[in-house]
């Protein structure tokens, strides 16, 4: 989940045994996300929505 000012992700995952966090704070620092975005809006099952709001995070945190 992307949080909705965008400075932080946060995943989870339930295991057999146990349950996994993982929170990135400030995500536009990190190249790959970046890259992933890019890459997602480029997929032909990403919604129209979904590219936007890409659209949106990419634009608001450019460097």
């Amino acid at each position: 989940m992307l949080s909705l000012d965008g400075n932080a992700i946060v995943r989870a995952q339930q295991g057999e045994n146990s349950t996994e966090f993982v929170l990135v704070r400030e995500p536009h620092h990190v190249e790959f996300f970046r890259k992933l975005t890019v890459q997602m809006s480029r997929w032909p099952d990403t919604t129209e929505p979904t590219k936007a709001a890409i659209e949106r995070w990419l634009t608001a945190t450019a460097e």
